[in-house]
């Protein structure tokens, strides 16, 4: 007889040993499909910490950045092409519902936008929630964005072709990111990729239809598990770290380039196609792409369609830096 814990049984018990038995669930899931399917072949992999200065303190009413900074280091892993560089930078954020998953769960979507792209890819390993909640990973992904833009040259990238890329939180995490490089001066950016991103935590009020339809691979009873451990009260919501969906026209004016990607049965799927919308309204370049029959994380269940939607982002990374007149490829990639 199999002994199994449905949802009923999960939420009996106490918050951290539902995020514990999901986090060894993710490990173990990990584990067997790189046993299983191998790794994606990249010229070269290793993994670096990025000893970033972070910001402790939300910004000053006026926008900019806080005074006070705390040295924090960061694990990464770094996927480079073969030749000499400067590449392309694609830095990437994870999802997880900003309380698990990490850069060995992501290797396999990171290898394939290296692949397929031509870029240097590092992948950032933010702290996560409850431990470490809201704003914490935002400020931990916006360091890591400054740092990586002043040392690009270690990584054999080019500081002025960056594009930001994420999963599910690791979406809402590049787009804030984009945000606040606006309005603190930061980095200027080349694209984003956003991958079934979320966009929204309940800070509009929405009840998006999607919502009430049929999800696959993130349940509500998750998602609010999720929302529990990352929000610290009922105002963060509002907060536009936490549901960058409400920024202005004149702040999404500022946005670069943007792939937005969504799965038809998918709780996330319209307010992350709302958020397109809003970037059509505010004049940005926008490329939107649903992938019907398909849930929440399907590049990696779903192996065809996921294939489909990587090698659209690596087309789309080409096919923008092209037209920004940046990028190209500087090194002609075999793949061991």
């Amino acid at each position: 007889r199999h002994n199994t814990i449905d949802n009923a049984m999960l939420s009996m018990l106490s918050t951290p040993t539902r995020l514990w038995l999901m986090r060894k669930f993710i490990n173990g899931a990990i584990y067997l499909k790189h046993t299983l399917t191998g790794r994606v072949p990249v010229h070269q992999v290793y993994d670096t910490l990025l000893p970033v200065l972070h910001h402790h303190h939300p910004p000053a009413d006026d926008g900019s950045a806080p005074s006070d900074l705390t040295p924090v280091a960061l694990p990464a892993r770094v996927y480079m092409p073969e030749g000499e560089g400067p590449f392309p930078l694609v830095i990437f954020f994870h999802g997880g519902g900003f309380v698990m998953c990490s850069i060995e769960s992501h290797d396999s979507v990171c290898r394939s936008i290296s692949s397929k792209s031509g870029c240097v890819v590092i992948s950032v390993e933010y702290r996560l929630a409850p431990e470490y909640p809201f704003p914490v990973p935002v400020e931990d992904a916006y360091a890591s964005f400054v740092y990586l833009h002043a040392h690009a040259g270690e990584f054999k990238a080019d500081p002025n072709i960056i594009i930001l890329a994420g999963d599910s939180a690791g979406g809402n995490l590049s787009i804030v990111c984009s945000q606040l490089a606006s309005q603190r001066n930061g980095p200027k950016l080349k694209g984003m990729v956003l991958i079934y991103p979320s966009t929204d935590l309940g800070g509009t009020g929405v009840h998006y239809p999607s919502y009430d339809g049929p999800s696959v691979g993130l349940k509500k009873e998750h998602r609010e598990l999720f929302m529990q451990c990352y929000l610290q009260n009922e105002n963060d919501k509002f907060d536009l770290r936490a549901s960058p969906i409400m920024a202005s026209d004149d702040t999404l004016r500022l946005s670069p380039p943007t792939l937005v990607i969504t799965a038809d049965l998918d709780r996330l799927r319209d307010p992350g196609e709302a958020y397109a919308q809003k970037l059509t309204h505010a004049d940005v370049p926008v490329e939107l792409k649903r992938y019907d029959g398909v849930g929440h994380g399907f590049l990696a269940m779903n192996p065809s369609e996921g294939e489909q939607a990587l090698s659209l982002i690596g087309e789309w990374i080409k096919a923008t830096l092209q037209q920004e007149g940046g990028g190209g490829d500087k090194g002609e990639q075999t793949l061991a």
